[in-house]
């Protein structure tokens, strides 16, 4: 989205307001009240939402746009109403449509420093893997070390998706994959700890489900946009593996390990 041509448009309207009062034309006034048909509309309601929701400058710019649309509405109305005269002195300095229009202006350019400011967080160069598999993850135990390895493909599949900007769908179907495949890795891990009679299963199950309930609670807050798609939750992902894996994994291996010797 292009957020200089957004607040081009925008500031736009009053000279398309005055052609049509000077020619006399019909508006689509409902079209033009709401605030989720111009592009930027549709962007702020859409794509946006998952990359941008819990941004305050994105919150402040939805609602002000959308006071904004309401203001043009009733001018639009007025001119299609042949209220020429009340629709002109509509666009004046000191009206609802004038602040609403110059508060929108603002609330643009403070989006964009914070979206050109996240974007900037988001850049890495693709060459380089997010999350690579070292002989230092292995716990020595083939199932587990494959599985691991599996997830740590998954994290960096989620990574790449957010970091390439990618759709909120596309990225909350990669989170889910990623979601699922930890619970079946989880659960081959505790039927393992069952079937050697393993002292620590209760704790390690224990940490299992938390491990679940962050990712799950992870993707439900994705989904409903109460956190941004930041690097932050990428680096998450990468932390709770790697420290499951080397604080407890590497314990069960251990005690697989001997109860086959």
């Amino acid at each position: 989205m292009n957020l200089d041509s957004a607040l081009q448009k925008h500031a736009e309207w009053k000279t398309k307001f005055r052609t049509a009062i000077s020619n006399k034309e019909m508006l689509d006034d409902l079209t033009i009240a709401k605030d989720n048909c111009c592009e930027l509309g549709k962007w702020l309601y859409g794509e946006s939402e998952a990359l941008y929701g819990m941004l305050e400058s994105h919150k402040n710019c939805k609602a002000k746009h959308k006071i904004f649309h309401m203001e043009a509405g009733k001018i639009a109305t007025a001119i299609n109403l042949k209220k020429y005269t009340e629709a002109e002195a509509m666009l004046g300095t000191n009206t609802p449509y004038n602040k609403a229009s110059n508060e929108t202006g603002i609330a643009i350019v403070q989006l964009k420093k914070e979206v050109d400011t996240n974007a900037a967080q988001l850049q890495q160069p693709k060459s380089e893997t997010f999350f690579d598999w070292s002989d230092e993850l292995s716990v020595g135990n083939q199932f587990i070390d494959d599985d691991h390895k599996k997830l740590i493909k998954m994290i960096n599949n989620f990574h790449n998706a957010m970091q390439e900007g990618r759709g909120k769908e596309v990225i909350s179907k990669v989170l889910n994959n990623l979601f699922i495949y930890t619970s079946e890795h989880f659960k081959r891990e505790e039927d393992e700890m069952l079937r050697i009679k393993y002292a620590l299963f209760e704790d390690h199950r224990r940490k299992h489900q938390q491990l679940i309930s962050q990712v799950e609670n992870l993707q439900t807050d994705l989904d409903n946009g109460k956190i941004m798609l930041t690097t932050k939750v990428s680096d998450f992902l990468k932390d709770w593996l790697y420290s499951h894996i080397l604080q407890t994994d590497k314990l069960l291996a251990a005690a697989i390990s001997k109860a086959k010797s």
